[in-house]
């Protein structure tokens, strides 16, 4: 019968190591002062919490970055040649495999170059 979860190498090592930890007199005191109180826990079992949001923010905040890349890489190619806003428009505004065509990507060039 096939285990449901598999432990990589490393983790198999970290879990060996935490154990063994356990049985050290600061091992010992850590599990009776903070495990074992239910104040001191409570902060523990938001860490998860914490990480997610900080990763939350730095996507937020890469992805500004990113936008703001990209908005003044058009306004260049705006500042360079009018007319150009309508090639890129064309190129860039569907998704790959399917060239865009008709009023859509004009529109948004016109409306981008107003």
């Amino acid at each position: 019968m096939q285990q449901k979860y598999h432990l990589y190498p490393w983790e198999l090592w970290l879990y060996r190591k935490l154990k063994s930890l356990r049985n050290t007199k600061i091992g010992k005191l850590v599990q009776q002062k903070i495990l074992e109180n239910q104040h001191l826990k409570i902060p523990f079992q938001a860490i998860p919490l914490w990480v997610a949001s900080i990763l939350t923010g730095l996507v937020a905040v890469g992805y500004e970055h990113l936008f703001k890349l990209f908005e003044q890489g058009a306004k260049a190619v705006y500042g360079y040649q009018n007319w150009l806003i309508f090639l890129i428009t064309r190129y860039f505004s569907s998704p790959p495999g399917c060239l865009p065509h008709g009023l859509p990507p004009t529109q948004k060039a016109v409306v981008y170059h107003n």
